[in-house]
């Protein structure tokens, strides 16, 4: 999403029913379906399902009957099986993208102890799936990629309060 996020979707907030010409389809479509696009991408069924759920909520589901397509991606969201290998990327990710190796405590990551193990990470019972990420005051640096985040799809918690994030 990134900057054009940022634009759209306070705008989808300020004017759910507006329409607008949107370059990609060639087409006038609300705001929110403009936001979500560009926000989530084309194939982030997860985000799309949250930025429907918001804006259902926000706005009421008369507003948002344009958003069909998104809540066929809450369906599919809902069906997607998590699987640890993914987990596992995306704790990788994070940890590459806000300076892992220079964090406060980076105890266990990046090696084979399983991402289970891994300082501030929470799985649930079965050791497979990251529910909390918990790494306050951690010196955490940088920009924090929030695509990962979407894919770790039994994800409870997160807390990166008091780092040097932006």
């Amino acid at each position: 999403g990134g900057c054009r996020c940022n634009f759209w979707e306070p705008l989808c907030n300020e004017f759910p029913d507006k329409r607008v010409y949107y370059f990609q389809s060639g087409s006038h479509k609300p705001v929110c379906v403009v936001a979500s696009n560009l926000c989530c991408g084309d194939y982030n069924d997860h985000c799309s399902c949250d930025f429907y759920t918001h804006a259902t909520k926000m706005f009421g589901s008369d507003s948002m009957n344009s958003m069909i397509d998104d809540e066929k991606r809450c369906h599919a969201a809902n069906n997607i099986v998590p699987n640890s290998a993914t987990d596992l990327e995306m704790l990788e990710i994070i940890y590459n993208e806000t300076g892992g190796d220079h964090w406060s405590n980076n105890a266990g990551w990046m090696t084979d102890l399983g991402h289970c193990m891994w300082y501030g990470v929470s799985c649930d019972d079965g050791k497979v799936h990251v529910t909390k990420i918990m790494l306050t005051s951690n010196n955490v640096t940088g920009k924090f990629p929030s695509n990962p985040l979407s894919k770790l799809y039994a994800l409870e918690a997160l807390d990166l309060a008091d780092n040097n994030l932006w």
